[in-house]
């Protein structure tokens, strides 16, 4: 090794040596870049969740709308509103009123293919057939009008494609004197103005394990109606009235959603009036004021 070389290893290592060595992270560090960390998380967290449901609750909002506007083109196109349900003897199909306003959410398609298939069908009543749409693949069928996304019991059920977080008011959709199966209503009966009239509001999906399908009203929905075929305030329930909804019930457990009635998981009820505007109603509103915009006439 020549003279020159030996100098350069010495300058190189006495670098080596001045240069001094970077220490590691010791434990306490780490744990305090964690904790931080985790505080700018659980700060930022919160605006996330409200900017989310504030862009839900716009959506599901939206969601109502429609389905006003679709009612009035129903109504426009026919001459009155859709049936609650139908299902009776006679009648072209078995389901609710969804599957009445298809044709008029862009939707045609899918109508179409359950009037053929029902008419296809023999039930033995006429060209009534109560088993098409509970055929899995209508019943499994997922419409995005009737998801809201803040719904925390979404897909708790093996066919919760086919249910819907919108209910309509029977009380608007029927006669009140024959059940479920009231005929077609026009916006004439509704008689308190449709500006002050609901018809249609939110509902959890699934409901104390009961599914509220779409295509299938009577028994399910229960808005303004129960499973008994009777109005949510009939005086055979007294105590007990299932008028007024609920805001953000649990899902289980004490004061957990009830099916009797209509439910939203945002801090207050959307509903789409008859005249086609959305309004948040205050969960705080009197039972009174509700029923009288719950009943037409």
């Amino acid at each position: 090794m020549s003279r020159q070389e030996k100098i350069e290893l010495v300058m190189v290592a006495t670098r080596r040596r001045e240069t001094p060595l970077r220490p590691g992270w010791t434990l306490i560090e780490v744990l305090v870049a964690v904790a931080v960390v985790a505080i700018l998380i659980a700060l930022t967290l919160p605006a996330i969740q409200r900017a989310r449901e504030a862009s839900n609750r716009a959506h599901c909002g939206n969601h109502l709308k429609n389905l006003a506007l679709a009612a009035h083109h129903c109504h426009d196109a026919t001459g009155a509103l859709p049936p609650y349900s139908t299902g009776q003897p006679g009648t072209s199909i078995f389901g609710g009123w969804w599957i009445h306003l298809l044709p008029y959410v862009g939707e045609s398609a899918f109508h179409d293919e359950l009037m053929n298939a029902s008419n296809d069908t023999d039930s033995g009543r006429g060209t009534m057939s109560s088993i098409v749409v509970t055929q899995e693949r209508f019943r499994s069928r997922r419409f995005a009008q009737l998801i809201c996304a803040s719904d925390p019991t979404l897909g708790s059920v093996f066919f919760s494609n086919g249910t819907s977080n919108y209910l309509a008011n029977w009380y608007v959709f029927g006669d009140i004197t024959r059940g479920c199966y009231s005929p077609a209503q026009k916006l004439k009966h509704v008689e308190n103005g449709v500006s002050n009239t609901v018809l249609f509001a939110e509902g959890y999906s699934t409901c104390n394990q009961l599914a509220r399908e779409a295509l299938i009203a009577c028994g399910t929905h229960n808005f303004g109606i129960t499973w008994n075929n009777k109005p949510s305030d009939d005086p055979s329930y007294l105590p007990e009235n299932y008028l007024l909804f609920q805001v953000m019930p649990p899902v289980a457990g004490e004061g957990c959603c009830n099916s009797l009635r209509a439910q939203t998981p945002h801090s207050s009820m959307p509903a789409a009036f008859a005249d086609g505007s959305v309004q948040f109603i205050d969960a705080n509103i009197s039972l009174a004021a509700w029923t009288k915009l719950m009943k037409p006439r």
